[in-house]
């Protein structure tokens, strides 16, 4: 499926890339109002990685590598809620 930014850039082209700041910005107000959270981190490349630096950077849009990511939110998220009803 293609992203509503991709069909954008195919459809006005040029036009899109001078507005895609503000397009962003407001995709972001709008996921916030219709109640889908989400987090933006930063990772640093590791030490003693440096020479894999195209594969690191690559990661931001390797699928496999953000569903495994996911897939740690959500063990991570069930460990924390499965502690605090421990708790209780």
């Amino acid at each position: 499926m293609t992203s509503i930014s991709e069909w954008i850039k195919k459809k006005c082209g040029e036009r899109f890339r001078s507005h895609e700041g503000i397009y962003e910005k407001e995709k972001e107000l709008l996921e916030e109002a219709i109640g889908r959270s989400k987090i933006t981190i930063t990772i640093e490349m590791p030490r003693g990685y440096e020479n894999q630096r195209g594969d690191f950077e690559e990661l931001r849009n390797d699928k496999d590598f953000l569903n495994d990511v996911k897939q740690l939110v959500k063990e991570h998220l069930d460990r924390k809620k499965a502690g605090r009803e421990g708790q209780k």
